[in-house]
């Protein structure tokens, strides 16, 4: 009787003991995963922090939100998606692991509507001090993004500005124009269909 007692103590024991570990290894399987999960993290580099304002950020067609300006999601494959309203959406394609940090430079570009063409000089922001403008000549570029506008201003006939447009002001503002040089070595700088423009037209200057 008192083995028999014995016996069934120890398999209580055994049972209780088997339970704990069970039960221990869920914790920390689950704390694990947790972990993992709160580790894989994706950071967005626009380039300029105000283009973050006003984004709308998706992965995998879900919206999301930053956290400290970091988002946290779960590993695998991943389609990132931006929109804003005055730019062309961002997408781009990748694979991240548990615990892995990515870091994307997404790099927004400006989307003008058909408004955006230039139909006044009010609509130029130039340099001041510079008044009495008239246009000439405009010549849109990269998707209608950049210009380069031929003028007569106070500063003198037949001038030429390289635009740039800024949607959320609905602006071209001036890049180069009246008062710089066209030096080679700024206009180097500028997009290349700008820099063929303003060479067939032969206003850069040698350094």
């Amino acid at each position: 009787m008192e083995q028999d007692t014995g016996k069934r103590r120890t398999l209580i024991l055994v049972a209780g003991i088997a339970l704990v570990l069970v039960v221990l290894v869920a914790i920390v399987a689950i704390s694990l995963s947790g972990s993992s999960k709160a580790s894989t993290r994706v950071i967005i580099d626009y380039g300029d922090s105000a283009l973050s304002e006003g984004s709308q950020v998706q992965f995998n067609s879900k919206t999301v939100s930053p956290k400290g300006g970091v988002y946290q999601v779960a590993p695998g494959d991943k389609k990132l998606t931006i929109t804003k309203t005055g730019y062309k959406d961002f997408s781009v394609s990748f694979a991240i692991k548990a615990g892995q940090t990515i870091v994307i430079n997404a790099r927004l570009t400006p989307s003008p509507s058909q408004s955006a063409a230039i139909k006044n000089p009010s609509e130029i922001e130039l340099f001041p001090g510079i008044t009495n403008v008239e246009l000439l000549n405009v010549q849109y570029f990269e998707d209608n993004t950049w210009a380069i506008a031929t003028i007569n201003s106070s500063y003198g006939p037949n001038q030429i500005v390289v635009l740039q447009y800024a949607p959320i002001v609905h602006t071209w503002t001036t890049v180069l124009g009246p008062g710089d040089a066209f030096l080679e070595g700024t206009v180097n700088k500028l997009p290349k269909s700008i820099q063929d423009a303003l060479v067939n037209n032969t206003v850069t200057d040698g350094e």
